[in-house]
């Protein structure tokens, strides 16, 4: 896997994936908030490349609210990437964005070609909308 900006806001009790993760992309860059404000300032000076959020905790949900309400007024140039790990209803796909969803037993397997789907799904809608960056 080549070099990501990944944020990652998970429940405290979902260490193991994020730990995996970061064995699988040594050369990634995660960055694991714990607060709400931390999260936001990630995700406003690091542009991640893609953003996971595991469980259902009241800081991935706060997390996922403010990224996905647009007041982060995404750049149509680069759609957000969202990676959500956990069961129930299905979460919502913002505007300019591409969301991807897994149970919350996924395996490090299933999370690594989630994210390698979504890497290239934003390159393509990015080559799509600006064709003159090819």
């Amino acid at each position: 896997m080549e070099a990501l900006n990944i944020l990652y806001v998970g429940d405290a009790q979902h260490s193991d994936l994020r730990s995996q993760l970061s064995a699988y992309a040594p050369d990634s860059y995660i960055m694991q908030p714990q607060e709400l404000h931390e999260a936001l300032a990630m995700y406003v000076l690091y542009f991640p490349d893609v953003i996971i959020l595991e469980g259902c905790s009241d800081l991935v949900r706060e997390v996922y609210y403010h990224l996905a309400s647009g007041v982060t007024q995404a750049s149509p140039q680069s759609p957000e990437a969202f990676i959500v790990i956990a069961d129930g209803a299905r979460w919502p796909t913002p505007a300019n964005a591409l969301l991807t969803q897994l149970p919350a037993q996924t395996n490090i397997d299933t999370l690594l070609a989630a994210v390698e789907q979504l890497r290239k799904a934003t390159r393509a809608q990015r080559l799509a909308q600006h064709p003159e960056a090819a």
